[in-house]
């Protein structure tokens, strides 16, 4: 017993030395790299009396050095060397380009630290560029990052940095941004060499510009447009999610009839196949093109009232309608729709049970109303993109439930009860035909009939009900939504 208790107090003592020396090795290790000058960030790992070094070396000396100081350590075992020599490039250079649209960089990177400080500008780009030895000084990526600071404030640019040599060259909006620019490159230091290039801008034409949309390809926008404009806004008015071309802007045009003409685009912009804005000093031009179901001569008079006077419009119905059946992503709202008999039908994929067809009509009718014409039983156009909407989730709804879809026709006006009453059919009719155009089954919908606000049909199935002046969509027991249908 005595023998073996010696024994575990041996094993137990060499363990908690070995547990020191590892440590002390790590110390030594860490310490080692003080009297190496390399700008990278090594990292050791020991395990034991095994030194196992990691990263990047400026050169090959400065490698067989780092190594040198800890094959030096006493104690260690073996050096693992899986150090990784940098490409030394020479003349070492990093230049950037901006346009009104983007600002695009390439070039190389002395450190992974120096990459970070460069992202403030470069953002994910900084990733693309090269890491490499050779920079001038150790001075050299904040010169780099100096120079991008006075390069953001220009219009349009070029950044050249190669050695200790910048130059910038470009547009200036304003004297006092040039003056601007050319103060924060006052920072670069004594020994680099700064030149500059500096225009200001002065252009008194008014805007002049081009606007194109395709439901495939989304919004671009070409050309001189007024103060205050640029891509960014632009989409923002759209909606959309960008807009891409080459755009300049016109230092004396007033934005406020541009971005009137864009905003009746935007409330048009999902239901059309292509769009042209043109404004010049010679006309306003509005071209668009529609899909084959869409009433052309309502949507021309809705542009008419709706856009600047002397606006030149142009509707046109697409010559070129797709098959049954093609699948396509809208550019402007991002809607996966399908093409069926004239009409571009939201995909829409859901459990189809009462509660959430219920939901889902809710939600279509809450974003867009079902209208008539004044006084008559005619859709407005406007309600286009809501009956596209609702009737996708109906015949999704019909095709996988055995549910009848009712409908009643109302107005919310006084009168002559009888010529109200024939109104009420007739609305409730065009919206039953409205719906067999876009594929629902005409066995799914019930003929329209004279009740009273509230009641529910009677079937021996589910009943969705589908109501002008109110709409509540929903089925038969439950709770009904409500979108209103203006009778203008």
């Amino acid at each position: 017993m005595f023998g073996f208790g010696l024994l575990g107090l041996g094993l137990l003592a060499q363990s908690h030395h070995a547990v020191f020396i590892q440590a002390k090795i790590k110390v030594r290790a860490a310490q080692s790299f003080a009297v190496v000058d390399s700008v990278h960030n090594v990292q050791t790992a020991v395990s034991g009396r095994d030194i196992t070094v990691i990263g990047y070396a400026d050169t090959l000396d400065e490698k067989k050095l780092l190594l040198a100081q800890l094959n030096q350590i006493n104690g260690r075992r073996t050096v693992v060397d899986e150090l990784d020599v940098l490409p030394s490039i020479s003349p070492y250079v990093f230049s950037a380009h901006k346009t009104s649209f983007q600002t695009t960089y390439d070039g190389l990177v002395p450190t992974e630290n120096a990459r970070d400080m460069l992202r403030l500008h470069l953002d994910d780009a900084a990733d693309n560029l090269l890491l490499a030895s050779g920079s001038p000084d150790r001075a050299w990526p904040a010169v780099v990052n100096l120079s991008l600071e006075a390069l953001d404030t220009l219009l349009r640019g070029e950044l050249h940095v190669q050695d200790r040599h910048v130059r910038l060259t470009g547009l200036a909006h304003t004297p006092e941004v040039k003056a601007y620019a050319e103060t924060v490159l006052l920072g670069v230091p004594i020994d680099y060499v700064v030149e500059t290039d500096l225009d200001i801008y002065i252009d008194d034409r008014p805007a002049d510009f081009e606007l194109l949309y395709s439901v495939i390809d989304g919004v671009s926008v070409n050309g001189r447009v007024p103060a205050g404009m640029n891509a960014t806004r632009i989409a923002e008015i759209l909606n959309v999610r960008e807009v891409s071309g080459d755009i300049d802007r016109s230092i004396l045009s007033d934005s406020g009839l541009a971005q009137s003409q864009m905003r009746v685009l935007a409330y048009w912009l999902p239901d059309l196949e292509s769009a042209r804005l043109k404004i010049d000093t010679e006309s306003m031009e509005f071209d668009v093109t529609l899909p084959p179901a869409m009433d052309r001569q309502q949507v021309y008079r809705s542009l008419q009232t709706s856009l600047f006077p002397d606006t030149i419009v142009t509707v046109e119905t697409t010559d070129q309608p797709p098959q049954p059946g093609t699948v396509r992503l809208n550019a402007s709202n991002r809607r996966v729709e399908e093409f069926y008999d004239g009409y571009w039908l939201p995909v829409v994929s859901f459990e189809p049970t009462p509660e959430q067809c219920q939901q889902h009509a809710r939600q279509a009718l809450a974003q867009r109303k079902i209208t008539f014409v004044a006084g008559s039983d005619q859709l407005h156009v406007q309600s286009s993109r809501a009956i596209n909407s609702v009737a996708a989730i109906l015949r999704h709804c019909t095709t996988h439930t055995d549910v009848t879809i009712a409908l009643e026709g109302y107005v919310d006006r006084p009168g002559n009860a009888t010529q109200n009453a024939a109104l009420r059919q007739g609305r409730a009719m065009t919206l039953r035909q409205a719906l067999l155009d876009r594929g629902i089954s005409g066995d799914a919908i019930a003929q329209p009939g004279r009740r009273n606000k509230g009641a529910f049909v009677a079937t021996t199935n589910r009943v969705i009900e589908l109501e002008q002046e109110r709409i509540p969509l929903g089925w038969s027991g439950s709770l009904e939504a409500e979108t209103e249908a203006e009778d203008n």
